[in-house]
């Protein structure tokens, strides 16, 4: 999880999965705020929520197909984060432009196990 976070567990991932509109695939008109500077500006201003612990994010870019799964450390840092006002106005321009459809999930993560591959000493001669 980029951002820093909790090894280990207990804390929630909230689970946005979403298809993007004709407006927010960058086929924006005059009167649809941009996509990419709301998301931008939600995943900054998320940073700065406490409780915040890290994001992940993709997007197909043929089909506009996404998931954003967030970090928290409780329901009540989530629950201030959907009410934050300028939260609010991003889904609201979410429903109004920038989606076909989206769906939101929240999880209490039990465990949390990474793996990397060993660096190869090799590799930096």
């Amino acid at each position: 999880m980029s951002g820093g976070g909790s090894a280990g567990g207990d804390y929630y991932a909230v689970i946005f999965s979403s298809r993007l509109s004709g407006a927010g695939a960058g086929q924006a008109t005059a009167t649809a705020p941009d996509y990419e500077d709301w998301a931008r500006r939600m995943a900054l201003l998320a940073q700065e929520e406490a409780g915040f612990l890290g994001m992940e994010s993709a997007r197909d870019p043929v089909t506009g197909e996404g998931i954003t799964v967030s970090y928290w450390r409780c329901l009540e840092d989530i629950a201030r984060w959907r009410d934050h006002s300028v939260h609010a106005e991003a889904r609201r321009l979410g429903r109004l432009h920038f989606y076909d459809s989206f769906r939101i999930r929240i999880s209490k993560v039990f465990d949390d196990r990474r793996w990397a591959r060993p660096e190869d000493p090799a590799a930096g001669s």
